[in-house]
């Protein structure tokens, strides 16, 4: 026999979240993107799932390491060697039994399309990777989803918000160096390079208030126009900085930047133009031209999005080699041509490829100096022919969408020179292989 009364209720798992004028239906609805596994991804993966939230897909590319041990609330010593983004995943479905979570350890860019994005109630990214944050921003404003950012630094971390309409997004806080800097792996011939920033240690104490503040301002943010005992508001367009050294918060106002390129560029997807196939990015390049060409004519194409590099040409000796490979996945040793230039170092016998690879600042070089014994050598890098978009005779009709780097779910434009405007194909047939089952 229960002993409830109507002053005392019996309590469930929820009791306290209700309490707090949430709604632990709408929690339970909810899918938030979580970008970043680290040290922020733990608090603000370990946060949403204390609340209740439904469902959580989870990128990161790393590993675990030792050192991540100190800072990370959800890695214990036996996960060290295992993907960050799949201990989180199950850190989280552990804490809280109803939440249904996926993960995935390879690049945001090549794995989640826009259609993840437009599904996401928020975006929380918790990355230490400058361009990286610009392709959220952009995903984002694209989508018309929120997008929640914090970064950390020894003692200091900071929160900035942009919310939809977007009247100030990410890239409007950064100069035009800084958006170099963001774009800096991948050189003049846009080419992929393992060299990253020196990344700075952080405090677990700093981590968990800049994560905790995060997700709370993504649960009010979910709860905006709901009633709730108390005013439920979320800044837009502003950073809130703790200064841990002179411990102090500080908030301020972001500009928007009239010459800000997201904002120039950035084409919105509309619901009204959006065409759901049920083909996902498994789907051919040529199979995709020919529902364009149903619906917008013989002379529709497809717009990627970005840039493929499908040959790499020597102007020396003429040789061409295929490659389908998108911007910053070629890696610099690949375009570098195999005839003209000699495998190893002249002096020491060291790989040539290894040494290009070393040496990120060299932009069309005809020789490289190698870093062990200084000797000269000759090098041949070859020229790239990209592709941005799919069009009748393009080499790319002969490839999947996910061999062109089409990522899971996106929404790919498609034009029509004659047409009023463009319509927008969403590839849900990815839609299992991203979502978990919920039961």
């Amino acid at each position: 026999m229960s002993s409830a009364t109507p002053q005392h209720p019996v309590e469930d798992r929820y009791t306290r979240v209700r309490q707090l004028g949430w709604d632990v239906d709408l929690l339970k609805r909810s899918t938030i993107l979580v970008v970043g596994a680290g040290a922020l991804g733990n608090e603000i993966i370990k946060d949403l799932a204390l609340a209740g939230i439904g469902r959580l897909i989870i990128v990161d590319l790393d590993t675990i390491e030792t050192h991540n041990l100190t800072r990370s609330v959800l890695f214990r010593g036996s996960d060290v060697g295992r993907g960050k983004a799949q201990v989180a995943a199950e850190a989280a479905a552990d804490i809280e039994p109803n939440i249904a979570t996926n993960w995935f350890d390879t690049p945001l860019q090549t794995t989640l399309g826009l259609g993840v994005f437009r599904d996401a109630d928020v975006v929380l990214g918790g990355v230490d990777n400058l361009q990286t944050r610009r392709d959220i921003n952009r995903s984002c404003m694209q989508a018309g989803t929120p997008f929640i950012d914090g970064g950390l630094f020894y003692l200091d971390g900071d929160v900035r918000t942009f919310l939809p309409p977007f009247n100030v997004c990410f890239d409007c806080t950064l100069t035009g160096e800084e958006r170099d800097e963001g774009w800096r792996r991948w050189s003049c011939l846009k080419l992929g390079s393992d060299d990253d920033a020196p990344v700075g240690p952080t405090a677990p104490t700093i981590s968990a208030m800049i994560g905790g503040l995060q997700a709370q301002l993504a649960i009010k943010y979910l709860h905006l126009g709901r009633e709730v005992p108390y005013p439920v508001t979320v800044p837009d367009g502003v950073r809130i900085r703790f200064n841990g050294f002179a411990d102090e918060y500080e908030r301020w106002n972001l500009s928007r930047d009239a010459d800000c390129p997201t904002h120039m560029e950035m084409v919105p997807v509309r619901e009204e133009h959006i065409v759901s196939l049920s083909s996902g990015n498994d789907m051919s390049a040529e199979s995709l031209l020919a529902e364009t060409q149903t619906h917008l004519g013989p002379e529709a194409y497809v717009e990627l999005g970005f840039d493929v590099i499908h040959s790499l040409v020597c102007m020396e000796c003429g040789g061409r080699e295929p490659s389908m490979q998108r911007v910053g996945a070629l890696q610099m040793s690949e375009a570098v041509c195999p005839q003209c230039t000699p495998s190893s170092c002249g002096g020491c016998g060291a790989p040539i490829g290894r040494i290009f690879e070393s040496r990120p600042d060299l932009v069309f070089p005809d020789r490289v100096d190698c870093p062990d014994c200084f000797a000269s050598n000759r090098l041949v890098i070859r020229d790239t022919e990209t592709l941005n978009r799919i069009e009748p005779g393009s080499p790319a009709l002969s490839h999947t969408l996910a061999e062109l780097g089409v990522p899971l779910m996106d929404i790919l434009e498609a034009k029509a020179y004659e047409a009023e405007h463009s319509l927008f194909f969403q590839l849900d047939g990815d839609r299992e292989r991203v979502y978990p089952r919920r039961d």
